[in-house]
């Protein structure tokens, strides 16, 4: 299709639109800016029927990366991070293979969203029950029981709610498969939470060490782990006495378990930091 300027062969005019030849005779009328025309109205219906609704571009491009993340979940979850693959992923999702690159970049920076989108709701509750707890002890102490149930209950929470199973298996094997990518991934998400809440433990805990607190805490995500992993098999394995079908007793239960636990640590901390006082002495 030619354009030339409107106005025929007479040459052109400041303020002349530019429209088809074929909408034009030989020296067809000239148009000047805000005139109406037949062809412009035609243009302009066409685009008011054809111009997406504003925002309708951000829409679709927001539940492509939904429908991205959840089905790069179920599939690292089902087929590990190395067995995974990038056209696998697009394929579920319903899109195609530049996808990707397009909303994350790469596939480390597909996982480490899949992971957080999950994870960083979970800390920042666990952060917000960690200060409800410091102003419950009016300046003192916080209560270990707190603490815990601050750093515990949001894991729950998160299992009670929908579509978190698949996550869940993906946890599980963030823990066992060997991927060089986990402890940067690991800082990323826990460095700053689980910071805090060492530092509230040890306020709690006077006398026990960074590195028992550690172990503690270590040993706290272990036990909560291991119910939420093995789900509805957890009845097969207890004689169908226990169920996850109340989350919060279940919390509760943790709770008290790693209170006990951590209360014994500090005080087989003590007895062995007098021993080693009396046998100092004795030498």
């Amino acid at each position: 299709m030619q354009f030339r300027l409107s106005g025929g062969s007479s040459g052109a005019r400041a303020g002349d639109l530019f429209l088809p030849e074929s909408s034009l005779g030989r020296n067809g009328p000239r148009v000047p800016c805000g005139s109406a025309s037949p062809v412009i109205e035609s243009y302009e219906r066409m685009n008011e029927r054809t111009r997406p609704p504003d925002g309708a571009a951000h829409e679709r491009s927001r539940t492509t990366r939904t429908a991205l993340l959840d089905a790069a979940e179920r599939i690292f979850a089902d087929r590990g991070y190395a067995g995974a693959s990038l056209r696998a992923i697009t394929e579920a999702a319903g899109a195609n293979l530049g996808a990707v690159n397009y909303h994350f970049g790469s596939k480390e920076e597909l996982l480490w969203e899949v992971i957080s989108r999950r994870v960083s709701p979970i800390n920042r509750e666990r952060l917000r029950l960690l200060e409800d707890c410091r102003r419950a002890a009016n300046g003192g102490p916080p209560a270990i029981e707190d603490v815990l149930r601050a750093f515990v209950a949001p894991v729950f929470s998160l299992h009670a709610g929908a579509g978190v199973d698949p996550f869940v298996r993906l946890a599980g094997r963030m823990y066992s498969e060997p991927l060089p990518q986990l402890p940067k991934l690991h800082a990323r998400l826990f460095r700053e939470v689980t910071g805090r809440f060492l530092d509230a433990l040890s306020e709690a805990l006077p006398g026990l060490s960074r590195k028992e607190l550690w172990w503690q805490l270590q040993l706290v995500v272990g036990t909560f782990l291991h119910p939420l992993l093995a789900g509805p098999r957890l009845v097969d394995f207890t004689e169908r006495m226990c169920t996850l079908d109340d989350m919060d007793a279940v919390a509760d239960r943790m709770v008290r378990f790693a209170a006990g636990g951590l209360r014994a640590a500090r005080v087989r901390g003590a007895a062995g930091d007098a021993a080693r006082k009396d046998g100092a002495r004795k030498r």
